[in-house]
């Protein structure tokens, strides 16, 4: 999106460098949710159609529910949709707020998505409803997904492991597994420790 611009080589899309493209065009294509997403001390509903126009009540509805955002939305506890989130969404928990962050991305209907640790604040099982739900809107967009949990990205078509800034394997998820090394090895490791952990609280559970 070039808030910044790369120290050498270059980035194509299509085949054609973005410095080829005018800069609003080019960033009308994209949209972003990051780790931390920045929200207004607005409604839900500002929130998620902000600079947009002509949505309606409905368009809203159907991209918090691509998100799994609506059941706790309207929980009568909440607030509903024009509920205020407070400054910086300090009035609702990380998870509601990537899920507003996301409900935003997929109302701009972009043809190129930045996932920045989008779902770090989601557990597990909300994770893997809003991702099987965001695959299916995502046929025939294109993703780009920054992750350390290997579940958020095992369904890419093409995994690139980092290491001290350069790309060391590449692949989709079976093959990187096939290969047994960096990426295998990760996994076992983060896969272990999520084990551990699974102990610690059985054993919390029977304290």
């Amino acid at each position: 999106m070039r808030f910044y611009d790369v120290d050498s080589g270059d980035i194509l899309l299509d085949g054609k460098s973005i410095y080829d493209f005018d800069l609003k065009y080019l960033r009308q294509h994209f949209a972003i949710v990051q780790q931390e997403p920045q929200l207004f001390n607005e409604t839900i509903s500002y929130n998620i159609q902000y600079n947009l126009k002509n949505i309606t009540q409905e368009d809203i509805e159907n991209a918090v529910k691509i998100s799994h955002a609506y059941d706790f939305i309207m929980q009568e506890d909440f607030g509903g949709f024009q509920k205020k989130v407070g400054s910086k969404g300090s009035l609702i928990s990380g998870g509601q707020k990537q899920r507003i962050a996301i409900s935003r991305a997929v109302l701009r209907n972009s043809s190129v998505f930045l996932f920045d640790e989008a779902t770090s604040a989601l557990d597990s099982n909300v994770e893997s409803m809003v991702q099987k739900q965001l695959e299916e809107y995502m046929i025939g967009k294109t993703a780009i997904i920054i992750a350390h949990r290997i579940s958020t990205i095992k369904n890419c078509k093409i995994i690139y492991v980092f290491d001290k800034g350069q790309v060391i394997e590449q692949g989709d998820y079976n093959y990187l597994v096939s290969q047994k090394g960096h990426f295998y090895h990760l996994e076992q490791g983060l896969l272990n420790q999520d084990l551990e952990l699974s102990f610690q609280q059985e054993d919390i559970n029977h304290a």
